[in-house]
């Protein structure tokens, strides 16, 4: 096992993660007029909550997976900026042309999870993972997630990552 290339622990989504549906808000109640609503959060992004599990070819190659744990930050609509409002775990399998395949749970305290899926794109600067269900108060939730790589300033230093239930 290596971990010399998960590129500081931000393989792919170690980031911001915006969540849409407001506090008391169930995802399958929303009439179909109803605007989506975002909750923004960031993670916390801390290199030792990442795993590389070399699979194949010495070093990072096609087959490999990437396990990652991190704690979502609020950074607006779901408290206060900063606060711990929930985890985050992906795990992404590398594929072909430098992309990942990854599937995640982001669960937000008191609120319930949200299942997610996709595929990075080969420069991971932007990307969308549509969502596939959820717990709680997102049983049967859709929409998608935005992920933003670009390093954030606020809590947490992580990408920005904005999820839209519909």
């Amino acid at each position: 096992m290596g971990r010399g290339r998960i590129i500081a622990g931000r393989v792919l989504f170690g980031g911001a993660l915006v969540i849409g549906a407001g506090a008391g808000t169930v995802a399958t109640a929303l009439p179909a007029s109803a605007a989506p609503t975002t909750i923004k959060l960031v993670d916390q992004n801390k290199p030792r909550d990442v795993v590389f599990v070399d699979t194949g070819a010495p070093g990072f190659s096609v087959g490999d997976e990437i396990i990652f744990h991190s704690n979502l930050l609020c950074t607006d609509n779901c408290g206060a900026p900063g606060t711990k409002v929930g985890t985050v775990d992906v795990t992404c399998t590398i594929m072909l042309h430098n992309r990942q395949d990854c599937e995640g749970t982001a669960q937000l305290f008191g609120r319930g999870k949200i299942n997610f899926g996709g595929v990075t794109p080969s420069n991971h600067s932007g990307f969308v993972f549509g969502i596939n269900g959820g717990t709680g108060e997102f049983v049967g939730a859709a929409g998608t997630i935005y992920v933003n790589t670009t390093n954030s300033t606020g809590p947490g230093n992580g990408e920005k990552i904005t999820i839209t239930l519909v």
